[in-house]
Formats: structure tokens, sequence, C-alpha cells
């Protein structure tokens, strides 16, 4: 894995675990990346979770520009563009979860899906989070789905964090 990777996890991660912490009164602090699967380990006192991180995106070319920006490669495109870049998305995130949920990660792993909407609102995203395919084999503690969001006028932006399977 390399640097940008293992930072974006981190970032991820972090903002995950600070929102946990908030609304489960919790006191989560990071202590690790394990050496196989799953991505992160946080600890409060005795108790401990560890957290498998992933990315959802609109297609490939928004994969592409985003990574290739990010790792600061010559040939990243300038654009990317697409159309119904909201169903893409959410037909993606559907794709991510199938295939982390055939995996196994072990005890007190919770699954964190991120999305880096470049044009989608977080009101219009969680307006549309029951389309989301959740597989029946689910492996996770929880499984949340989390992103940045841009402020528009009809949207406050910031911090999004959902909670896509059946647990409380």
């Amino acid at each position: 894995m390399d640097k940008v990777q293992e930072l974006n996890e981190r970032a991820i991660g972090e903002g995950f675990v600070g929102w946990y912490n908030e609304v489960h009164s919790a006191s989560f602090h990071f202590v690790g990346r394990p050496e196989t699967a799953p991505d992160l380990t946080y600890c409060d006192g005795e108790s401990r979770i560890h957290l498998e991180v992933a990315m959802a995106y609109y297609n490939e070319a928004d994969a592409a520009f985003k990574w290739k920006h990010a790792r600061g490669l010559p040939d990243a495109p300038s654009t990317m563009g697409g159309v119904n870049l909201t169903d893409k998305l959410i037909t993606n995130i559907s794709s991510v979860l199938a295939e982390k949920c055939l995996k196994s990660y072990g005890p007190n792993c919770i699954l964190v899906l991120n999305v880096i909407p470049a044009v989608t609102e977080a009101e219009r995203l969680e307006a549309r989070l029951s389309e989301i395919a959740m597989p029946s084999r689910q492996p996770f503690e929880g499984i949340y789905l989390t992103g940045h969001f841009g402020s528009s006028s009809h949207s406050s932006g910031g911090f999004r964090c959902w909670r896509l399977d059946a647990g409380a």
C-alpha cells in the first residue's frame, strides 16, 4: 500500500471515529494498523474496534481522476464528467458492499464506506439510501457510509455519516 492510500484510510478512520465518539459518548483513539485486514484499530480503555475502510466512486473515471491527482501523477485527467452520477454512485456503493461482505474481518469490525461526492448533495444521497442493495451476509459489527459534502444554496454540506445495516 502506498503512503497516499494509507493517509486516506487514516483520515477516513479519524473522521468516522470522531463522529462515533460524539454519538456514543466514547473516547476511541487510534492504536495502529494491523498487518492484515482490517485496516485500522482503535481503543477506548479495554474496548477495541477495527475499521475496514473502502471507497465508492461515481465511476472508474471518477476514481482515476481523484487518485491520480492525489498522487500527483502527470497523466491525471483535467476533468471528470458523466451523466446520472448519483445513480452511478448508488450502484457503486452497492457493488463495493457486496464485495466487502463476501470476506470476514473478525470480531468488532466496522465497515466504513466513504464517498467523495463532487456533485451529489448530502440530502440527495440521504433521500436515496434505501436504494443501496444490502447484502444478506453482513460480517460486520456495523456498516456506515461517510462523506464530506460541499455546501450549496440547498445543502449545508460538511461531514455526514449514515448507518446502512439494520443495527441500532
